[in-house]
């Protein structure tokens, strides 16, 4: 709620200086134009995002095979350990133990790097958006383009992901053609 009552308090001000600015000296600059863009719905849409995630479970899959086997051992022996008494049982607790710790420390590494290469995915993904918006809004004459998850409301002809959107794909298809 405070968020809502800020931004639509940074949205009056804007508006209020545009037109005070705009009555001042309508000849020399056009009122503030603005428009939104839903960066979430973009980074969802475009080709490159679903290629990388595709990238990224392919280079994480034989990782994540191996802990999903290690889990298996550890209910495996976990059953048999009922069966099992004396040294035998203490054998098996000890395997069970140090199974338990290499899992772990798989498992937390296997979620730190995964963790670490979507970041940088998503870093690379961000500035091909960003590069996108920022051009979609300089051929629109645009002067400020906001977060559209933030805007109580827009109306379609403000919302520009769409555009972004198709602005990224031809990045996209501009590089295809240039490795053909």
């Amino acid at each position: 709620m405070f968020k809502k009552l800020v931004l639509t308090s940074v949205l009056t001000a804007l508006i209020s200086v545009n037109g005070a600015y705009a009555a001042q000296d309508k000849a020399k600059e056009a009122p503030l134009a603005f428009a939104a863009v839903n960066i979430p719905y973009v980074m969802n849409e475009i080709p490159q995002a679903k290629e990388t995630a595709v990238r990224l479970q392919k280079e994480f899959a034989p990782r994540e095979q191996e802990i999903m086997k290690l889990e298996d051992k550890l209910r495996k022996l976990d059953t048999d350990m009922a069966k099992l008494k004396g040294q035998e049982l203490v054998d098996a607790q000890r395997k069970f133990a140090a199974l338990r710790a290499d899992y772990q420390l798989k498992t937390q590494a296997f979620k730190e790097d995964n963790s670490r290469r979507v970041n940088e995915e998503n870093i690379k993904l961000g500035r091909l958006v960003q590069s996108a918006i920022d051009s979609v809004a300089k051929e629109r004459g645009l002067q400020l383009v906001l977060r559209g998850e933030a805007v109580v409301y827009a109306t379609g002809a403000a919302d520009i992901s769409k555009d972004v959107i198709s602005r990224v794909k031809a990045i996209k298809d501009l590089k295809a053609k240039d490795k053909k």
